[in-house]
């Protein structure tokens, strides 16, 4: 069941940004998103502050080319 790994996700992308892998961390956030998001899970608000942090970290350009590439070439939507 998808909500079931929300938060496996999500902690796969903290590990990820507190090893400076930030482009990998921006991939399973984004999985982590995109799950609590369409299942409306309160923990989406969380997700998205990592989401602005790694923004923040990565510049705008090189966030957005991330996401694109580990959502298929989707827009991010929480900038």
């Amino acid at each position: 069941h998808p909500p079931l790994k929300v938060n496996t996700l999500a902690v796969f992308g903290v590990l990820r940004f507190h090893q400076g892998r930030l482009r990998e961390s921006v991939a399973w956030f984004a999985k982590a998103y995109g799950i609590a998001s369409a299942y409306r899970m309160p923990v989406v608000e969380m997700i998205k502050s990592d989401l602005r942090r790694l923004l923040e970290a990565m510049g705008r350009e090189g966030f957005v080319n991330a996401w694109r590439e580990a959502t298929g070439g989707e827009k991010p939507r929480i900038t």
